[in-house]
């Protein structure tokens, strides 16, 4: 919307203190030692002499010396290490509320050195069009403007509290007086108004008034400062005394609150709690806090599936789309616990770019997945994960191909790299890990491409289940350093010409160097 306001041209002094930098203390001390001429100066201190010529330019325009080149009270303290006044005038704007009565001047709490123009027109039902670029092919928006029925100039504002709002301008960021980046950078440390314009000037600012996604009811709609983007308390309470005479305004305030009822509210709140107890009752399965940001991902999907699972339970016979949520989001985290496992413990460069050869990928990957079997002493490896092409598992492995059962190959692959792997400790205490993991990708898959196949309760009981207990032994195992990874507690495993398929040999040692 374009909320209006009356702009007031003022002149500002800005108190600024500065004091000496080194080249400007070296040539105010040649002053003081009779050297003004810059080319004297210049063969003394060794700087060039245009240096010298600016700054004593500098030095007379700030008062420090005069026009015979001698210093000058203010010069003096300012080389026995005083700050001197440094104050500057400037010209800014200062802005005013209309919808205020006689005597109570609001000024908003902000400076503009210039104005904003726009071009605007008006569509056939007398809506405006707005450009904020003077490009004829930018995009327009279509504002409400406030009506201005009965606006009246208002007396002139006093110049101490103009000089207030320029002070706050500089430190107001959404109602905190504090510094920082965004805050706007002018009149920091306005000290006194001088000027101010005979007449103000009628301007609009535009803002926005909206419904935050987090709103509880609906009399939480935010109105944003023009100045600042934060919203802001005051101007949201102007808009609501003014909508008592703009039918209009009122109007438009109604359908943004209507835009959520308190029915939505509370079953948002509801929402909110579900998930803030299912947070606490996944984290206590897990038996730790996961406070640490790097699992802030890991966390959301646990929480997820921990609350489709609970309300699939109470539901009994007619949970099945929470059954299906919580085995999709299983397979997420399945492929994050796997994707992270790729990065930790990455497959040996030879390997991958074996797999990644055209004529010999395939059988590359044969060869190492019966490596594989015999290695980590798993019965079998699922026929899912034996059935992935060459060029995915070496694109899964590379971190560039989210899928589960690829990536699932590639990591039982790195494990003839690295001793320590903590997938061989937890295909030792669960030998059936990789027929568990591999029987949920294919139930995940079967209930998302046919329709009439939903999970049932022990398959997601049991897919659950395993989630935990892969996060726990594989995602929050700890990482063992590089140095440490001495092979010592898997003996390395000797190969021969004989197990490589047509003769083609391993670039590479079994332990993992190339």
């Amino acid at each position: 919307m374009l909320w209006p306001a009356w702009s007031w041209r003022v002149l500002a002094a800005d108190h600024v203190h500065r004091k000496l930098d080194p080249f400007l203390r070296v040539v105010a001390m040649l002053c003081q030692a009779g050297l003004t001429d810059p080319a004297e100066q210049a063969e003394v201190s060794g700087l060039h002499m245009g240096m010298c010529q600016n700054i004593m330019q500098m030095l007379r325009q700030r008062h420090l010396i005069d026009h015979h080149r001698r210093l000058t009270v203010q010069g003096l303290r300012a080389l026995d290490g005083q700050a001197w006044d440094a104050s500057t005038q400037r010209l800014l704007f200062v802005f005013q509320s209309p919808f205020t009565g006689p005597g109570s001047a609001w000024l908003w709490p902000a400076a503009r050195p210039s104005l904003d123009y726009a071009h605007v027109d008006y569509l056939d039902d007398g809506r405006p069009r707005l450009r904020l670029d003077a490009r004829r092919d930018a995009t327009p928006i279509h504002p409400m403007i406030v009506s201005t029925v009965g606006v009246r100039p208002p007396a002139r504002p006093r110049s101490e509290a103009i000089a207030a709002a320029i002070r706050t301008a500089a430190t107001r960021v959404s109602g905190e007086e504090t510094q920082t980046a965004a805050a706007p950078p002018v009149g920091t440390q306005a000290g006194r108004v001088s000027y101010v314009g005979g007449q103000p000037e009628p301007v609009f600012l535009l803002t926005c008034a909206y419904l935050p996604e987090g709103a509880y009811t609906s009399a939480d709609w935010e109105a944003l400062d023009p100045f600042t983007g934060w919203p802001h308390a005051e101007l949201k309470q102007l808009i609501l005394e003014r909508a008592e005479e703009d039918t209009r305004l009122a109007a438009t305030i109604g359908r943004i609150r209507s835009r959520l009822v308190n029915q939505d509210a509370a079953a948002q709140q509801q929402e909110q709690r579900r998930l803030a107890q299912a947070e606490v009752r996944a984290q206590d399965r897990l038996g730790r806090r996961l406070l640490d940001p790097e699992y802030a991902d890991v966390l959301k999907l646990l929480t997820h599936i921990e609350a489709d699972h609970a309300q699939a339970v109470a539901l009994g016979s007619l949970g099945g789309r929470r059954r299906q949520s919580a085995v999709n989001n299983a397979l997420k985290l399945f492929e994050e616990i796997f994707f992270r496992l790729a990065r930790r413990f990455p497959l040996n460069s030879a390997r991958l770019h074996q797999l990644r050869d055209g004529r010999d990928g395939t059988r590359m990957l044969e060869h190492n997945l019966r490596r594989v079997r015999a290695h980590t002493g798993v019965a079998a490896v699922p026929e899912g994960v034996r059935r992935q092409q060459h060029d995915q598992v070496a694109r899964a492995a590379a971190g560039t191909l989210p899928s589960f059962r690829a990536g699932l190959a590639g990591v039982l692959i790195a494990t003839l790299d690295h001793p320590r792997h903590p997938l061989l400790g937890a295909l030792h205490r669960r030998p059936t890990l990789c027929d568990q993991l591999d029987r949920a990708a294919k139930l995940r898959n079967d209930a998302s491409h046919r329709g009439d196949h939903e999970p049932s309760p022990e398959e997601t009981a049991e897919i659950v289940e395993l989630l935990y207990w892969t996060t726990e032994h594989l995602l929050m195992a700890p990482t063992i350093p590089a140095k440490e990874d001495d092979g010592s507690a898997t003996p390395p495993l000797r190969s021969t010409s004989a197990e490589l398929p047509r003769g083609r040999a391993l670039a590479g040692s079994p332990e993992g160097g190339s």
